[in-house]
């Protein structure tokens, strides 16, 4: 802590005083002639800023704004030191970042002040990095937005499988009638093919009933200890020919991973769809489709589908990672929602059952995409013991 020196004048005393206080100050000042030149600066500011003792004087204050904020940066321009009127919020308190002498940047809330001194209009800034706060507010909304996901997605998930029960009753009463109503006719009679495709349609119908229980988890699965990377490998011939001419499929997968506790079909049902979506997202260009395994820990960030019910420790991973097109955020936040689709002809509850499929296992999804920058889906199931086999 700076102490005042008991020989100074009353006038000296004041400004000393001011001076302590502005070098003491807990957020950064900087103070810019009309020439936007650089004054003064107190100790947190060239702390922030990465600078030391006088190293900012006379130095243009621009040089702690990243480049693409200076030309709407009310301290930058001069015309403000001469108007009369209030300074300007200019881009937004919250908007703005600070440039380090290093080049890294931070994310700061700067407030800007006109004073006079010596008869000269100067630019005080005021700097606060915001760093913390800004990562405490993405992290609220993170937690905000999953919370809101699970609730919906519990929500349908009640309302389809309460819907589904009352379909699936209503076309096993179909399929059986129409077996019994075709066992007293000749084959290949007319009435008999009529038969055959309502019987056709209505399974197709009971298939999607099934495909809306398992979103729901209360379809019927044969739970077993599972290698995911076996499942992996074995399904390699049934989506090869499933993909465009021009992809290339790629495998990264990990051996000995520990086992999981899965229904083996639906997790063959994730990984087609994903491969499928994949391969469609290339939009019959050029690209790969990467399909990978491996083991990984929770992360809070990784998992928006299901986050909420993940625990910490070991959880294996499958991922699929494309170069095709990606997403906006407004698609994502809808790519789990019921026979959402961004194709011209639909195709089911696509992603939608492969989240209640996730869910069911006790896991969970993330999704990282960018338009033109491709898409990849990453989901985690609970590790058992590893597997030695």
């Amino acid at each position: 802590m700076a102490t005042v020196p008991s020989w100074l004048n009353e006038r000296e005393l004041a400004e000393e005083e001011l001076r302590v206080i502005v070098e003491e100050a807990p957020v950064g000042l900087i103070v810019a002639n009309s020439a936007g030149k650089i004054t003064l600066s107190n100790v947190e500011a060239q702390r922030l800023f990465g600078y030391q003792g006088s190293e900012l004087l006379g130095r243009p204050i621009e040089i702690l704004v990243p480049e693409r904020f200076r030309a709407g940066h009310p301290a930058l321009r001069a015309q403000y030191l001469a108007d009369a009127r209030p300074l300007p919020p200019g881009m937004g308190r919250d908007d703005l970042y600070g440039l380090r002498q290093d080049g890294s940047e931070f994310p700061a809330d700067i407030g800007l002040n006109r004073i006079t001194t010596r008869g000269e209009v100067m630019v005080m800034a005021s700097i606060t990095d915001v760093t913390e706060r800004k990562r405490a507010e993405e992290e609220r909304r993170l937690f905000l937005e999953r919370a809101q996901q699970a609730q919906k997605m519990e929500s349908l998930g009640v309302l389809a499988g309460g819907i589904a029960h009352v379909f699936n009753n209503i076309f096993q009463t179909i399929l059986g009638h129409t077996e019994l109503a075709r066992s007293g006719l000749p084959p290949g009679s007319l009435v008999d093919e009529n038969l055959q495709a309502i019987f056709g349609a209505t399974r197709r119908a009971s298939h999607l009933v099934s495909q809306i229980l398992v979103y729901s988890g209360k379809g019927s699965r044969e739970v077993r200890r599972v290698d995911l990377t076996a499942v992996v490998e074995q399904m390699r011939e049934m989506v090869g020919p499933a993909v465009s001419d021009k992809a290339t499929l790629e495998y990264r997968l990990a051996p000995g991973l520990p086992f999981i506790r899965a229904d083996r079909s639906e997790i063959q049902q994730v990984i087609a769809n994903l491969v499928i979506n994949a391969s469609e997202a290339l939009e019959g260009s050029a690209g790969t489709i990467w399909v990978s395994t491996g083991i990984a820990d929770r992360n809070e960030r990784e998992a928006p589908q299901g986050a909420d019910q993940l625990g910490q420790g070991r959880y294996v991973f499958l991922a699929v990672e494309d170069t095709g097109r990606g997403m906006d955020e407004a698609t994502r936040l809808r790519i789990f929602d019921p026979f959402f689709t961004t194709k011209f002809m639909g195709r089911g509850l696509g992603l939608a059952a492969v989240a209640g499929i996730v869910r069911t296992h006790g896991g969970g999804i993330s999704v990282r995409s960018e338009l033109g920058k491709g898409t990849t889906f990453r989901l985690l199931f609970p590790a058992e013991e590893p597997n030695s086999t």
